[in-house]
This record gives C-alpha cells, sequence and structure tokens, in this order.
C-alpha cells in the first residue's frame, strides 16, 4: 500500500497559522524604522530651526508715484474748472499732533488728532467738525486739509512738525 507523506497529526504549536508568524516581525519592523524616522526628522527639523537667520541686502527701490490726472483722464473723467482757494492763516488755536493716514494716499478716510485751544487732542474722521465752523476734509500723510462750512472755497493746511534728525 502507498504511505501518505502528509501528516495528519494535530500538536499544540500548530495552532497559530503559518501566514501570521511570518508577517509579525516585519510588522514589527516597520513599526521600529516609522519610529526611528520620525525621530531623525524631528532632529533635523529642530537642528535647522537653531541656525541664525542670515541677513540678505535689499536694494532700495524708487517710488513711482502715479499721475492721478492721466489716470482719471484714461478712466474717462471730465475736466473740471477748479474753483480758486483762497489760502487761510492757520489759527493757532488748532494744533496737529497725529494722523492715521491710508497708505495709498485716499482722500476718503482717515483719522486726525487735533488739539484745539491747547487741550487734549480729539479724535476727527474726513467729513467730521470742528469747532462748527471746520470740516476735516483730506487727511493726508503728514498735514490735515480743513475747509470751512460758513464760507466755501476757504482752507486751512494744519502740518506735523518736522523730524528731527
Amino acid at each position: 500500500m502507498l504511505r501518505s507523506s502528509v501528516r495528519s497529526s494535530a500538536s499544540p504549536h500548530s495552532f497559530v497559522p503559518l501566514s501570521t508568524s511570518r508577517w509579525l516581525p516585519r510588522a514589527i519592523a516597520l513599526l521600529v524604522w516609522l519610529c526611528a524616522g520620525f525621530v531623525l526628522t524631528y532632529v533635523v527639523l529642530h537642528w535647522m530651526a537653531q541656525r541664525p537667520a542670515t541677513l540678505v541686502p535689499v536694494q532700495a527701490t524708487a517710488v513711482v508715484g502715479a499721475d492721478t490726472q492721466a489716470v482719471a483722464r484714461a478712466l474717462g473723467a471730465q475736466a473740471t474748472q477748479a474753483v480758486p482757494v483762497a489760502p487761510v492763516a492757520a489759527p493757532s488755536r488748532y494744533v496737529l499732533t497725529g494722523v492715521v493716514a491710508p497708505a495709498g494716499g485716499g482722500q476718503s478716510s482717515g483719522v486726525a488728532l487735533i488739539a484745539i485751544d491747547g487741550q487734549r487732542p480729539g479724535t476727527y474722521r474726513v467729513g467730521a467738525v470742528l469747532d462748527g465752523r471746520w470740516a476735516v476734509q483730506t487727511v493726508e500723510r503728514r498735514s490735515v486739509v480743513l475747509r470751512s462750512t460758513d464760507a466755501p472755497g476757504q482752507q486751512i493746511t494744519l502740518a506735523l512738525p518736522e523730524l528731527a534728525s
């Protein structure tokens, strides 16, 4: 009779499938290598953050101002007659102490700090009225233009004092 070469005896150690016993060491090795990679990445990134930053010299560029009249004509604005403005000497009772002007130089926004009669400065937005006679017309980088609410065409320009170098 022919004998079969396959054993059919069940031992207590053969309970674990053969495929699981092969993948368990591989999974543990993968986990160890992933942890090593994370640690190495952390150390490299931490080391790179400790190096001092180097300053790169930058050349100053000239600011080119736009010709607002040319831009207005290009966009279809009609030419208007300029109303002659009679300059009025700035009364000594108004002192400009600070401005918050928009970066683009827009004339519809901004805040001025103006002291009246030596009092504590007050904040005045564009369009606000001072003492019932003068309204803030424009706020620029270092100056404020006030227009008269009584007599059209009268303006006062208040300027910040020059910076001492």
